[in-house]
């Protein structure tokens, strides 16, 4: 079975690669070495290793976040986090700490269903992107943090008008999605307790003359802008081509 890489994320600082997929191992100068969905190359060395004890299960990981001031990373897939909680299809690890507990209270749900976005905020909030369940109410996105203690639902089929193909924050910690149809005329939202709904177009919107506009990836730039690729060719009256910036401090 040929293994399929879905997801990168380069820590800069660091000086390494997080690769991301269905594999289970990798084949290196010196050998074969155990992995599952996840693994790292030291880009100073070229030497591979795994994360901690790994992920368990049939792994696969679809998204990779890492918030560049901690190191951390968060993951979104389908596989078990090694771990007393047992947490499955996100993960957040770090180099101090492995694979650490996404714990929920008592009175909390988990998360259920292939997670095909995450993002990660500095003050660790955890963002999944996907056809999920929280509990047994849909979710497309769903939001973790210590203070809620578990996992709620930020976004339906009501609110978005798709699954986010992608998810980003900006250096506020404002969440942006990109989803493959169009909500209020944009592909490309983002959380807001103005708009009545939880979300709002960003500017503009985006959109493609005679089709439908889809976004397919967002970044976190290295000054807190937001970068967004896909398919779309204008936002307002402003000419663009598949790929754009947007400044939540300037609001273009």
């Amino acid at each position: 079975t040929v293994a399929t890489v879905t997801s990168l994320s380069v820590d800069s600082a660091r000086q390494r690669l997080f690769v991301g997929g269905d594999f289970s191992a990798i084949t290196t100068r010196t050998g074969r070495l155990a992995v599952k969905g996840i693994a790292m190359l030291n880009l100073k060395s070229g030497g591979w290793s795994a994360l901690s004890r790994g992920l368990r299960g049939s792994a696969l990981v679809r998204a990779i976040s890492l918030d560049s001031t901690s190191g951390r990373i968060a993951v979104g897939g389908r596989f078990t986090v090694p771990g007393t909680s047992k947490g499955a299809n996100v993960g957040v690890w770090d180099t101090a700490n492995g694979w650490n507990q996404l714990v929920t209270t008592s009175g909390s749900t988990a998360i259920n269903g292939l997670v095909e976005a995450v993002a990660l905020t500095p003050s660790g909030v955890v963002h999944a992107g996907g056809h999920l369940l929280v509990g047994e109410s849909e979710a497309l996105v769903a939001r973790w943090s210590t203070a809620a203690g578990g996992w709620s639902v930020s976004a339906t089929s009501s609110t978005l008008g798709d699954a986010p193909r992608a998810l980003a924050v900006d250096a506020g910690g404002a969440l942006f999605a990109g989803t493959g149809i169009g909500w209020y005329g944009s592909p490309l939202v983002h959380e807001s307790a103005l708009s009545g709904y939880g979300w709002e177009r960003v500017g503009g919107g985006l959109t493609l003359s005679r089709r439908i506009a889809w976004i397919s990836a967002l970044a976190q730039a290295p000054d807190g802008r937001v970068v967004v690729g896909g398919a779309f060719d204008a936002s307002g009256s402003t000419s663009l081509q598949n790929i754009a910036i947007w400044d939540s401090a300037n609001q273009e």
